[in-house]
């Protein structure tokens, strides 16, 4: 469906083109199979086929933090998707005496969805608590799939705008 070219990462070697072949023809290694059943954990991840999660892990970054590590500041641009993997990730914001932790999140959450929905800049600051890995979904990376690995990335995005605002609306609804 994607070709060859999609499995394979450069520089090409005998292993990965070996890979990419087993891959593209549907036949998952057993050490991969170990990764997904791990990353199928993550709620996110949960509804794609093994070949979907191939595919898609092979074209996002995967990218590790230590403690007090940035991951993105209020007012950037907000181009990509963050699903945490492992560690705590703080969301802070910048008020004009204090400043307020929002939430901290855990292993499997996502943040910064709305920037990949609605374009805006960031509304709060993402910092990482403890060591933490994060795959990394950008807007290029959903933009330029156009089949049924983008469908269900819309469809898990609109999910969980939707579940976050049910949870920000009863909160704010108790509140009253």
């Amino acid at each position: 469906e994607a070709g060859i070219l999609g499995y394979l990462s450069k520089p090409f070697d005998i292993n990965s083109l070996e890979r990419a072949l087993q891959d593209s023809m549907g036949k998952v290694s057993t050490n991969l199979k170990e990764t997904l059943n791990k990353v199928r954990r993550i709620e996110f991840f949960s509804d794609f086929t093994d070949l979907e999660l191939v595919r898609l892990l092979k074209i996002c970054h995967t990218r590790k933090y230590q403690h007090g590590d940035t991951i993105f500041k209020e007012g950037e641009k907000g181009d990509r998707l963050y699903v945490l993997i492992m560690g705590n990730v703080e969301i802070i914001k910048h008020r004009e005496d204090h400043t307020e932790t929002l939430a901290t999140l855990n292993a499997g959450d996502c943040l910064g969805e709305r920037a990949l929905v609605d374009q805006e800049p960031r509304s709060a600051d993402a910092r990482a608590k403890g060591d933490s890995m994060i795959i990394e979904v950008n807007d290029q990376i959903i933009n330029d799939i156009n089949d049924i690995l983008a469908l269900k990335l819309f469809r898990k995005i609109a999910v969980l705008v939707t579940k976050k605002l049910r949870i920000y609306t009863s909160q704010h609804i108790d509140q009253n």
